[in-house]
């Protein structure tokens, strides 16, 4: 049976990983669990009430630079909480390169680094 480091998420099955496909590198491990804290709302996990940035509360608030910074905040919080090992670098908050964007979508690019493995990442999230 083949090891890794986590299960990829959605859970598939796989034969060469043992029962999950597995993640192999460290680095794909790191996005997949920040991309995890985004994308959970605090109370969401049940034995950490408090994990989790909750970006999709944000979808309905008008989207303007006090949303934003508080968007930023957030995530800045819940990953030196969770994240330690991570360092964020920036986001940009954006329309998704000119496309026409649809209301109550929310498009977010940050940029992180993580000073133990001397390499750097970012996370793009389009969310409706």
């Amino acid at each position: 049976m083949a090891s890794g480091i986590s299960p990829k998420l959605p859970l598939e099955h796989s034969k060469e990983d043992g029962f999950y496909e597995m993640h192999k590198e460290t680095r794909e491990a790191i996005k997949q669990d920040f991309k995890m804290l985004v994308l959970t709302s605090p109370g969401e996990r049940v034995m950490d009430p408090q994990f989790g940035v909750g970006i999709r509360r944000y979808l309905f608030e008008q989207l303007t630079t006090s949303t934003y910074e508080a968007i930023r905040s957030r995530i800045i919080s819940q990953a030196s909480t969770y994240m330690s090992y991570l360092k964020i670098s920036g986001m940009d908050f954006s329309d998704s390169g000119n496309q026409k964007t649809s209301q109550n979508t929310l498009y977010i690019k940050i940029f992180y680094d993580i000073p133990s493995l001397s390499d750097a990442d970012f996370l793009e999230l389009t969310i409706s």
